[in-house]
């Protein structure tokens, strides 16, 4: 990954970012109380695997295949943390419908963001190289 553009490097990092956060503050909302224990080192293997991938499947940068690879990314997180006992019982947490309509939500909007901001990157990234070859 070291010919990686900035532009790819950002795309990964924010997207396991978003599913590391994402999973954390579902869990915080469902529960009542962040994870803890080996569950968060789970957390964070996921994250970088979600990022790495964001940083390397070439359709990665459409905002279908970010979307994708998000919502695998919340599931799987789902899943770690149901395996350790996470549940959506509290006398305070949403109903299941809405937990599950946010985490739509907040995929999309996410994958919408991480696409533009990609695009964005690229261009400038282009224009700054542009205008160091005229200076030079």
């Amino acid at each position: 990954m070291s010919n990686a553009s900035p532009a790819t490097r950002l795309r990964g990092i924010a997207a396991g970012l978003l599913t590391a956060a994402l999973a954390v503050a579902a869990h915080s909302v469902g529960s009542g109380m962040p994870p803890t224990g080996a569950v968060v080192g789970q957390l964070v293997v996921l994250a970088a695997t979600v990022g790495a991938l964001a940083a390397t499947l070439n359709r990665a940068a459409d905002a279908r295949v970010l979307l994708g690879l998000l919502a695998a990314g919340q599931l799987c997180g789902h899943i770690l943390l149901s395996a350790v006992g996470h549940n959506h019982a509290g006398a305070t947490s949403p109903p299941a419908a809405v937990m599950l309509a946010a985490h739509a939500i907040a995929v999309a909007a996410g994958a919408l963001l991480i696409a533009a901001s990609d695009r964005l990157c690229r261009a400038v990234s282009r224009a700054v190289q542009a205008a160091v070859r005229i200076v030079a």
